[in-house]
């Protein structure tokens, strides 16, 4: 029976994806029996889900679509970009910058922030692990250069930058302890009759370290999202590229807020715009991430170099000027109709969302600018 395009191209990513699953699992079961102790940590098992070659972030689609899994700010709003493009004008007197987005994804960030009408000449960078999101990248900034690591030699010697991360945090691998028994332990994977199993160990000695820094004598009734691969990931871009400024967005928490969340596990995946399974189930096929803790990410920025502060997505956003939008937007409403009615309550509508105080609004964002 002859199959539509869109039926053949339904069935092919289906089959794909299960294909990717497939070889993900046999890879990180291969990693598990290839080790002397017969198991991974988490961090470990998290990387090879999310960027083996058949890893979720390369399996076919740019996630952070409507076609993918999930959706963020930039991709429900334009004028997320449009803010952050009225911060860097307001804070910088420069007539050139450079910009370096971390994990870009479908560039729709850069894209918003590129079309907006500001004094300062800019010029984008991309730091994107995603084969599928670098050709989205690619097409929409042809002549920039994106790179999978901060070592890109076309990076080298960077002046007058700024760093921008959106949702990008809370994809980097992290471990993950808990107490057992009084004492912490750190959760790993091991094989049982052939199936992926949590097992607890003994903590690596800097998993150990951050645990102290971090929680000191207390012994928390949750697991804890040990996000030390986050924080020496923006310490090398710091160390590497020496920015004017870093803007990080992602969802998170601070320390002192933790224990009263209703969750003894801040680790969930993502699928089809929905939680999804536990995160040892369908490795590849979902997104794994984690609530960023904004104490600790901030401690990892030198205080001695950049003045900090941490405010919610709301408050940033309202602080750049987005209330100017939306009383222009409101005014603009009861002047058009048509089309031009339909796309201005779109974008009130999408503004909404990116500043609602009870969903993307109470995102975190961390403010770093050199003193």
């Amino acid at each position: 029976m002859y199959l539509g395009y869109l039926e053949w191209r339904q069935a092919s990513c289906c089959y794909l994806s299960e294909l990717g699953e497939h070889k993900t699992l046999e890879l990180i079961k291969e990693r598990i029996k290839e080790t002397p102790n017969g198991y991974i940590y988490f961090d470990e098992y998290m990387d090879m889900s999310l960027y083996s070659s058949k890893g979720y972030f390369n399996s076919g689609l740019v996630r952070s679509s409507k076609e993918g899994d999930f959706l963020t700010s930039p991709e429900v709003s334009e004028y997320f970009g449009k803010t952050i493009a009225k911060w860097i004008d307001n804070k910088f007197d420069l007539p050139t910058l450079n910009i370096l987005e971390l994990g870009a994804g479908s560039g729709s960030l850069s894209k918003s922030i590129n079309d907006s009408a500001i004094d300062t000449a800019l010029n984008f960078y991309f730091i994107e692990k995603s084969d599928t999101a670098i050709k989205s990248l690619t097409n929409l900034f042809p002549k920039s250069f994106v790179s999978k690591t901060t070592q890109e030699p076309s990076f080298s010697g960077l002046k007058d930058l700024i760093v921008i991360g959106n949702e990008i945090l809370d994809n980097v691998p992290c471990s993950v302890a808990t107490i057992d028994d009084g004492k912490w332990k750190e959760k790993a994977i091991k094989l049982l009759d052939d199936n992926l199993e949590y097992c607890l160990v003994e903590p690596r000695q800097n998993v150990s370290d951050w645990l102290r820094i971090n929680f000191k004598d207390e012994q928390p009734d949750f697991e804890v999202e040990v996000q030390i691969n986050a924080e020496i990931y923006i310490q090398d871009v710091i160390q590497r590229f020496s920015p004017l400024a870093i803007l990080l967005f992602d969802y998170g928490y601070l320390k002192e807020d933790r224990a009263a969340k209703p969750y003894k596990s801040l680790l969930r995946t993502y699928k089809d715009h929905h939680v999804g399974p536990d995160p040892l189930l369908n490795p590849g096929l979902t997104d794994i991430t984690y609530d960023i803790n904004f104490s600790s990410m901030s401690r990892a920025i030198d205080s001695a170099i950049y003045q900090k502060k941490i405010i919610t997505q709301y408050e940033f956003l309202y602080e750049n000027g987005l209330n100017d939008d939306v009383e222009a937007l409101t005014r603009r409403r009861s002047e058009v109709e048509g089309l031009d009615l339909v796309k201005t309550n779109s974008d009130l509508l999408s503004i909404k969302t990116i500043s609602d105080k009870s969903g993307l609004g109470s995102f975190y964002v961390i403010e770093a600018t050199r003193e």
